[in-house]
């Protein structure tokens, strides 16, 4: 056998028991069947629903030790809800990089005028 089939075969193996992977599969599913949404936002929406169902999915399989199979029907199940939170998130991530970038100036000044700054 080829080395590439081998290591195609041996990744595949890997990525089939991972939660992350069928969190992706259900976080694209709605991602994709969204109305509405340009291709970047349902992109956001799909990692975010990744990350947030497999992770979650990961932890109740370590902490509750769940088996694997239950741990993955969370994992598919919660990037199907992750997707529906993701408005609000995203609103609220960017009120947050918003808030930080209007600090800077006055932070930057508060710096500058410091015992030792050059202000």
């Amino acid at each position: 056998m080829m080395a590439w089939k081998a290591a195609l075969i041996e990744l595949w193996d890997h990525a089939r028991g991972s939660l992350f992977l069928h969190a992706l599969v259900g976080s694209g599913f709605v991602a994709l069947w969204e109305k509405g949404l340009t291709w970047p936002q349902r992109l956001f929406r799909a990692l975010l629903g990744t990350m947030m169902a497999g992770y979650t999915a990961w932890a109740l399989a370590v902490l509750i030790n769940l088996h694997v199979a239950v741990a993955s029907g969370i994992a598919f199940w919660g990037g199907f809800l992750a997707i529906k939170a993701a408005p609000v998130i995203e609103k609220s991530v960017l009120l947050m990089i918003e808030g930080v970038f209007a600090a800077l100036p006055e932070a930057a000044r508060t710096w500058l005028k410091r015992p030792g700054g050059n202000g």
